[in-house]
């Protein structure tokens, strides 16, 4: 009886087996499930689905290219306007939108930064716009800042400040314009946020929106562009620049050049020269005149570039290096006299700004120092080099270190891996003494320098200088303002553009020892202060006769030339071309240029055969392909 059962419950199961496939192939004929397809048929319909975009792709390139023919024509149109002819045909008189002068102007200003992180990008553009609203009506002049995100806040900001929401960020930033003495200035001017990211490979801020949608239609007269191929690198969709405004000024800040050049592997040397294209791509698509602010920046547009430093100081540091030319001028007289007694010069005045009343007390010894971003580019290298060789009893840890003590370099590294290589094959072990000269230094027993600054290389130099066991001695970042108790200031770098610490030591009255470098042309008109050197040896014989002696104070003239009024004044020169200038200038390459980028932005496989740090810039920040790099305003 039990063997019986197994066949019939086999000869079930087969039943329900039929019944359910002859069910599911029932319902599949009436269309209410999905059939079955083969793997061609599936990747058939993906190749069509990708056909079609192929082609709506396409359908949007061809659209752009209609958009280009138009703007061209429209260009061509533009230079028969009234605008563009000079009164009395005369084509030597001044393009009237290049002038600042007029007080009638509205001025945009638009930066890559914003405080409270100390950078040229954020404190300069910001006393640009309010020394530029001066002597406007109200409203006349808006600065408009990268907004950040909190999270992003923490990494960028120092001392934990973070702001909740731009208005918070506003009320921070106005208050610091009170300190600076333009509290009427600041309430003259208008401050908006865009929306931005910070980009850590990059180091550097980049807006997420178009900037151009949110400026009102009767504020674009006259735009200043903060690092303009900096703010254009991601700008792909909306109006040009030049389109919307009437003149676009770009102030050229950064060196990014020999910021790739200092980036390990050969492929640094590629990346600099793509670099340099797009550079020149995104001044001559969006400016009207390119100021440089010294000779070693590359050349953009020849035909619409300038050299010309159009930074000030803040008044804080004037009014420091005017307590200091009061010492200078007591101890002068008092050694004059036959038995008078010369007072020491510790940099301890009795009276000073209020905002350096937090400095303790009392005199740093010797009083050398340096500040800046801590990064390897701004000459840390030489800072640990220098000091190793001004201590005589450290100069065997500095050629195990530095195997070759060759004269300083003004060029970028040749070639530019070869530093990479030395940091990242571990500590140096000492070697046998090899046979070089020993320095003549000169210095007194205990000699260090100060360095003050933060940035994303700072835990590997300060290890490095305590690993060698340099006489450098590190602290946070401070404002430079705060450090008037030091006599002199040694700037090794050759990576800035214009050193603005290097202004404001020279305006606090200040010894500067610096490379004899196109960077720092604009200073050696500034007395006898700003000390250059072109070899360890000559740097090290002028820091120890800087600490032996007192400086120079500064002449009305020359100090003159630090203020911010002087500053503007030269920007305004800067800023005007003639009528021939300008049209010269112009090209029907400038709007192409422009087409070319919009259309890149458009096109995914665009934006792919733009480049992999495109895609890099848009998986990092969440930014998708066919939102044409705009967030939505929810």
């Amino acid at each position: 009886m039990e063997r019986s059962r197994w066949p019939c419950r086999r000869r079930q199961l087969l039943l329900c087996l039929v019944f359910v496939i002859v069910c599911s192939s029932s319902l599949g004929s009436t269309g209410e499930s999905v059939p079955k397809r083969s793997w061609a048929q599936m990747m058939e319909k993906r190749r069509r689905a990708f056909d079609g975009e192929l082609q709506r792709h396409t359908a949007e390139m061809k659209a752009r290219l209609d958009q280009l023919f138009q703007v061209l024509k429209d260009f061509r149109r533009k230079k028969e306007d009234a605008e563009l002819t000079p009164p009395d045909g005369n084509f030597s008189a001044i393009y009237r939108p290049s002038d600042l002068s007029n007080t009638s102007r509205s001025v945009t200003i638009v930066t890559t930064a914003a405080l409270p992180w100390m950078t040229g990008t954020a404190v300069n553009p910001l006393l640009r716009a309010a020394h530029l609203a001066r002597g406007r009506a109200p409203g006349k002049v808006t600065l408009y800042l990268p907004w950040l995100e909190l999270e992003q806040q923490r990494i960028v900001f120092p001392n934990n400040i973070t702001f909740d929401a731009p208005f918070q960020q506003e009320v921070y930033i106005r208050k610091w314009l009170d300190r600076a003495n333009l509290g009427e200035e600041q309430r003259g001017m208008n401050i908006r946020f865009y929306r931005a990211t910070h980009v850590k490979s990059f180091g550097s801020v980049f807006p997420t929106q178009d900037i151009v949608s949110l400026i009102p239609n009767e504020d674009a007269d006259i735009c200043i562009l903060e690092e303009p191929e900096h703010l254009n690198w991601y700008k792909m969709t909306g109006l040009s620049w030049k389109e919307k405004f009437r003149y676009v000024v770009g102030i050229m800040h950064t060196n990014y050049l020999s910021y790739v050049l200092h980036e390990p592997g050969p492929g640094s040397v590629i990346k600099e020269f793509v670099l340099s294209q797009i550079n020149r791509w995104m001044c001559r698509a969006y400016c009207d005149r390119v100021i440089k602010l010294s000779g070693t920046l590359q050349k953009y547009v020849p035909s619409k570039e300038v050299v010309c430093n159009v930074h000030g100081v803040r008044e804080d540091f004037l009014k420091i290096g005017d307590q200091v030319a009061k010492d200078l001028r007591r101890r002068r007289s008092a050694a004059a006299e036959p038995d008078g007694e010369v007072p020491m010069y510790t940099g301890k005045y009795d009276s000073y700004p209020a905002t350096c009343m937090n400095v303790k007390s009392g005199p740093l010894p010797f009083g050398a120092y340096f500040i800046g971003k801590s990064v390897w580019a701004k000459g840390h290298d030489t800072l640990i080099r220098i000091s190793l060789l001004a201590r005589e009893d450290k100069v065997s840890r500095l050629r195990a270190w530095f195997p070759t003590l060759s004269p300083h370099s003004l060029a970028p590294p040749s070639p530019p891996w070869a530093q990479f290589i030395t940091r990242t094959r571990g500590f140096p072990k000492p070697e046998e003494d090899r046979s070089a000269k020993e320095p003549r230094s000169g210095f007194p027993k205990g000699f260090y320098i100060d360095v003050y600054g933060s940035g994303p290389e700072h835990n590997e130099i300060v290890e490095k200088a305590m690993y060698l066991d340099a006489p450098l001695s590190f602290h946070g970042a401070v404002d430079h303002a705060q450090l008037h108790r030091h006599k002199v200031l040694v700037n090794p770098s050759v990576s800035e553009v214009l050193a603005t610490t290097t202004a404001e030591a020279l305006a606090m009255n200040k010894f500067v020892v610096c490379a004899r470098h196109p960077s720092n042309a604009f200073f050696y008109s500034l007395g006898r202060n700003c000390l250059t050197y072109t070899s360890d040896a000559e740097l090290l014989s002028t820091l120890a006769w800087a600490l032996e002696h007192d400086p120079e104070p500064l002449t009305p003239e020359q100090r003159h030339m630090l203020t911010w009024e002087a500053a503007t004044n030269r920007l305004i020169d800067a800023s005007k071309v003639t009528y021939r200038e300008y049209l010269n200038s112009q090209s029907d390459l400038d709007q192409t240029l422009h087409a070319l980028h919009q259309s890149i932005g458009a096109s995914p496989a665009a934006a792919f055969i733009f480049g992999a740090m495109l895609l890099d810039f848009q998986r990092l920040n969440g930014v998708d392909s066919h939102s044409h790099w705009i967030p939505s305003e929810s």
